[in-house]
């Protein structure tokens, strides 16, 4: 599964990218909306998670953004948070309150990226894959801002 990270913290975008990794996630991770976007137009991602408060352009005006593009038609798109009221996203897009516990967050990735409509590289659905167990009693730390 390729999943591709938009955080302009540099430790929040370590954490994820090392997190999905140690899955088995192919990931690309970006700081800012403008790599964001030029990655979502390059294709072939199953998923995208973005922080909303970032450099420049929001998280959630770069999701419109792509939307309008068309760029999530085949993509799972969440957005991940500590402020999650007053968002304006497009339709699909799942609001991931920070701080979440790692199990919860790659479930939420998962069931994103199957609902899209687009196969893995892989050729085969994560439905049937499960989060390590070994990793399940840590959070990852809140970034908020």
């Amino acid at each position: 599964m390729r999943l591709l990270i938009v955080e302009d913290d540099q430790d929040g975008r370590e954490m994820l990218t090392e997190l999905f990794r140690t899955h088995a996630w192919q990931v690309t991770p970006v700081p800012d909306t403008h790599a964001g976007m030029a990655e979502l137009r390059a294709g072939g991602f199953d998923a995208v998670i973005s922080d909303e408060d970032l450099e420049g352009t929001s998280g959630s005006a770069m999701l419109r953004e792509a939307a309008r593009e068309g760029l999530l038609d085949n993509v799972g798109a969440l957005m991940y948070t500590a402020e999650a009221s007053q968002l304006e996203l497009p339709p699909g897009v799942r609001v991931l309150q920070k701080p979440m516990g790692i199990t919860r967050l790659l479930e939420e990735v998962i069931a994103a990226a199957n609902d899209s409509t687009t196969a893995p590289s892989s050729g085969e659905r994560l439905k049937k894959r499960q989060p390590n167990p070994t990793r399940n009693d840590q959070s990852p730390p809140s970034h908020a801002r």
